[in-house]
């Protein structure tokens, strides 16, 4: 798990993001308590969606004029 963090008390700068083994031996859940760390977000990936087909039919409606 990654986590981001929010103190200046960390070995890490304020901001970074960790992982979960780097924090090897601390006591992740109150560091996460305590507003030290938070759970970072998880970079989403893009859901893939089809694209609609092209067709060279012409539409079943006429265009007003």
């Amino acid at each position: 798990m990654r986590y981001l963090v929010l103190s200046k008390r960390m070995d890490w700068p304020n901001g970074s993001v960790v992982e979960d083994t780097e924090l090897a031996g601390c006591n992740i859940e109150m560091l996460v308590a305590t507003g030290h760390l938070t759970p970072a977000p998880s970079p989403k990936k893009k859901k893939w969606e089809p694209e609609p087909p092209v067709t060279d039919e012409p539409a079943d409606e006429q265009e007003e004029q």
